[in-house]
């Protein structure tokens, strides 16, 4: 048996993998060549780490997944990982550093991963949820190899649009990994793209309140502007303007700075996203316009704002009619 690769050197050790059956670990575009390369990179044991399961740290596991999305990219992906336990380092950006204190505790593991994730178009529809762990590192039992592979290659994803390699810390970001019924083993679970789904919810609900809240108080306070303007407005009516001139001047002036408004507050909220998101998630900072969901809502919010204005509309027409125009 070889000698026992640092799971420092994993990463590279599978990109090698990959190059050697013919591909480029940046960018693959065949599922089974993915899938073989992987494959013999199970077979490569990895030293110094926790290699048994012990209360809630992995041993070496096999986890493969579909469709997994990322915050930064919406895209279904198939998600291929050897993920382990380590004796705790400190990290710095996503990238392990020298070893921590009590870092032969295992109450204090990191759990990690080495993962290839292959991005497929949106559409792409299929399910696949699997995991099965080592004797120890780097034997996996050929049957449960075989289960895997017809696992990955029977779903028919077609032909990938990017790849990443790259190592995770599970303590930041890792997909979730279910308790295997069989081992009854428990697993320490983080899925920060249902955290992040939970999130955008909630973060949805408050906007829509928001909104509500501020439809109402553009209401009142359009319906203010126009009961204090009523006599300039009514000698505009009386020397000869329609009342759809008076009610475009209306929603112009109320539209106008609310656009800005609007721009320049979805600039400001972008801005500070990107690093609040980098100290969230150290391995997953790439910055992301925001999806339609954040589209919807703006618009959603503009359609209300023309909508309240346009309800004091009415009051506008009423107060310069000619038959009430009486000035002291």
């Amino acid at each position: 048996m070889a000698a026992a690769l640092s799971w420092r050197e994993g990463v590279r050790e599978l990109r090698r993998l990959l190059v050697m059956e013919g591909g480029d670990p940046d960018d693959i575009h065949d599922v089974d060549l993915a899938w073989r390369a992987f494959r013999a990179f199970l077979a490569v044991a990895l030293d110094d780490l926790f290699d048994r399961w012990e209360g809630d740290v992995e041993a070496d596991t096999l986890v493969i997944e579909f469709p997994v999305t990322d915050w930064s990219d919406d895209r279904p992906g198939l998600l291929i990982a050897r993920r382990f336990a380590i004796p705790a380092v400190e990290w710095r950006d996503g990238v392990p550093g020298e070893p921590s204190a009590n870092n032969d505790d295992l109450a204090f593991a990191d759990t990690v991963q080495i993962q290839m994730e292959l991005r497929f178009p949106h559409g792409t529809t299929a399910d696949a949820d699997g995991f099965w762990t080592a004797q120890r590192s780097g034997e996996f039992d050929e049957a449960d190899l075989e289960e895997a592979g017809e696992l990955v290659t029977g779903l028919r994803l077609g032909r990938p649009t990017s790849t990443t390699v790259e190592l995770m810390n599970c303590n930041y970001s890792c997909h979730a990994l279910a308790t295997d019924s069989r081992t009854q083993l428990s697993v320490r679970r983080t899925d920060p793209p249902t955290l992040y789904r939970q999130a955008n919810r909630v973060v949805s609900i408050l906007a829509a309140l928001t909104l509500l809240i501020a439809g109402c108080g553009l209401a009142v306070s359009v319906s203010g502007s126009l009961v204090e303007r009523k006599r300039p407005f009514t000698l505009l009516r009386l020397s000869g303007s329609s009342t759809g001139t008076l009610h475009r001047v209306v929603l112009l002036e109320a539209l106008l700075p609310l656009t800005g408004a609007a721009i320049l507050a979805a600039a400001i909220g972008l801005g500070l996203a990107y690093p609040i998101a980098r100290t969230l998630a150290p391995t997953r900072h790439a910055l992301a316009l925001p999806g339609s969901d954040y589209l919807v809502i703006l618009g959603v919010g503009m359609a209300a704002a023309v909508m309240a204005i346009a309800a004091c509309l009415p009051i506008l027409s009423r107060i310069t009619h000619p038959n009430t125009a009486r000035f002291e």
